[in-house]
């Protein structure tokens, strides 16, 4: 999970068609990298992702890749037919692995999240089981938690803010979100 707090602009720097063999019905697939500000501060991103045009839109397709503003690779993310698929793997920015998960069309088949230290500190197996994660700065506060059942979110999801306070609260049910709280 990416989280962004603060507005960005995004600006895009190419976008190159290729030619893909009849994996999405011949339709071109198109590389795209941008560059992502965000305001208030120096940090900028850079990600790349591969699409295809259906109806007008932009289908995900391929690897999206993003990068820290020193050049070094933060995550790669797969997708098929616009939705999660494959294995996608984020890291800290001294190189040390954040996360890694499986998805199959966009159920969270595995996952594990990794301390700054390397420590295991939650897996998802099978689909089942709670997502932690942890802030950057000290790896000890918990700034994300959701709950899976079957690769889908089901139960509880939270946000906190740097503070501990609660940034947002969803209460999803088999994948779908019922309520969502912004306080």
């Amino acid at each position: 999970m990416i989280q962004m707090k603060s507005q960005t602009l995004v600006k895009t720097l190419s976008v190159v068609p290729v030619l893909v063999s009849a994996i999405v019905a011949a339709a071109p697939i198109e590389v795209k990298t941008e560059l992502e500000y965000f305001y208030g501060s120096e940090t900028r991103k850079e990600y790349e992702r591969s699409f295809y045009v259906k109806d007008g839109k932009e289908v995900l397709h391929g690897i999206e890749t993003f990068w820290f503003f020193d050049g070094a690779v933060e995550g790669k993310v797969s997708y098929k037919d616009g939705k999660l698929d494959g294995k996608s793997v984020w890291y800290y920015q001294n190189g040390d692995m954040r996360w890694e998960c499986v998805h199959r069309s966009d159920r969270l088949i595995s996952g594990k999240y990794y301390h700054h230290n390397s420590r295991l500190s939650c897996e998802i197996i099978d689909g089942n089981g709670q997502w932690k994660e942890y802030d950057e700065a000290t790896g000890s506060k918990i700034v994300y938690i959701a709950n899976y059942l079957s690769g889908v979110k089901n139960g509880e999801e939270v946000n906190y803010s740097d503070n501990g306070e609660v940034y947002s609260f969803r209460v999803w049910e088999h994948g779908v979100m019922k309520s969502e709280e912004r306080p």
